[in-house]
């Protein structure tokens, strides 16, 4: 921070390398801050950031030089700062089977009271959707680390329970992002359908410390893909599951993990959509937006002047869902972009047609003016329509 009066930079939080199951984990944030998000008193410095599977309110004080956590609430899922204002906070709390609301709450005099602000909501309380939620913790040490990750795991009201329900692993992109316990819709959406859902945030997810995004890069397709492998038979300890029928989906860097998983598990899983999947790293080199991804990701140096090598093609190969081509008998859904630029779109054709040629079913839906995120509301609508008739056509 630059302190005006005395014209000098000074450090108030350095990078936190590793952080304990309750520690403060460092800064990780997708967007900028408000444009309003100082105390009255220029002190306090206020934002949102993921604090393991959840996103967290958090006063930075910059004269103790200390980091508070302001909403510690499991029940309450996560929180996003909108705006202060006179100390006033305005900011969104959302769960996985909560909506986002508009909350309310006074900054207090003394600072080491803000973790117990009491939040106001500006309407009445909305009550939780009719499912169940949870965060789970697994701890698998392959070698390579022995760092605790999490999953959210969402749970349909079983009225019968005598009848257990399908499971949907769901895998998210980046790969250096998360899933936050917040109200997300296509999870909602099937787990409403009678579909549990799994959320993994793998090692080389956000909100866990430095070392654990650090610890990805260079084992894509190993670390990621056997993290999700042994969450699912984690959670499948639970009878109410049903482990007979299991389904895969992702989008990006959860695609690429989705082709994965039906390579490297072959006679697992029901079904399979992916969203702008990357299958093969090395022919998406010269055509993306995000060259540095394809190298870094697989533990090369980048450099903007090199054109694909070998030695590059060969890595880059050797840690891509296409290399499991021959392997694949898991029906799939590919749906494309038609102006993605981040994953063109024929990284889906690629595997599309090498599915074709191996009698695989398949089915591929491209969206015309639509990029990466497929989030234009007619391709969304579209995308979770065609998903949940695809795996339910696959039972």
């Amino acid at each position: 921070m630059l302190k005006w009066d005395i014209r000098e930079t000074v450090l108030v939080q350095d990078f936190v390398n590793n952080s304990g199951s309750d520690d403060f984990p460092g800064l990780f944030c997708f967007v900028g801050l408000p444009h309003r998000c100082w105390s009255s008193d220029s002190r306090l410095l206020i934002m949102s950031s993921f604090w393991r599977s959840r996103k967290e309110l958090l006063v930075i004080d910059t004269e103790e030089k200390v980091v508070r956590r302001m909403t510690n609430d499991l029940k309450k899922g996560s929180w996003e700062l909108l705006d202060v204002k006179d100390d006033i906070i305005l900011a969104s709390n959302a769960s996985p089977n909560t909506p986002n609301q508009l909350v309310i709450g006074k900054l207090p005099t003394q600072v080491k009271g803000v973790s117990s602000i009491k939040w106001q909501y500006l309407e009445s309380e909305t009550p939780p959707l009719d499912f169940k939620w949870k965060i789970v913790k697994h701890n698998r040490n392959d070698g390579v680390s022995n760092q605790e990750y999490e999953s959210i795991v969402l749970s349909p009201n079983m009225k019968d329970t005598s009848t257990k329900s399908p499971l949907v692993v769901y895998s998210h992109g980046g790969p250096h992002s998360l899933f936050p316990a917040g109200f997300m819709l296509y999870p909602v959406g099937l787990c409403k359908l009678g579909y549990t859902v799994l959320l993994v945030n793998y090692r080389g997810s956000l909100g866990f410390g430095q070392d654990f995004v650090y610890s990805l890069p260079g084992n894509i397709g190993t670390m990621d893909v056997e993290d999700i492998q042994f969450a699912i038979h984690d959670i499948l300890e639970d009878t109410l599951i049903d482990g007979e029928t299991v389904y895969a989906i992702g989008g990006s860097h959860g695609g690429f993990l989705t082709a994965h998983l039906i390579g490297q598990q072959p006679d697992f899983f029901k079904a399979a959509a992916m969203r702008n999947p990357v299958i093969n790293i090395a022919s998406m080199l010269g055509l993306t937006d995000i060259p540095d991804w394809c190298a870094v990701e697989v533990g090369q140096a980048f450099d903007a002047k090199n054109v694909t090598t070998p030695s590059l093609y060969s890595a880059t190969y050797s840690h891509s869902p296409i290399k499991y081509i021959d392997k694949v008998k898991t029906p799939t859904l590919i749906m494309l972009g038609a102006e993605d630029h981040r994953v063109p779109p024929s990284q889906g054709k690629e595997y599309w047609r090498a599915l074709k040629a191996r009698h695989i079913p398949v089915r591929l839906l491209e969206y015309p003016d639509n990029c990466h995120p497929l989030s234009k509301v007619e391709a969304e609508s579209d995308c979770f329509v065609n998903i949940c008739k695809w795996f339910q056509s696959h039972i």
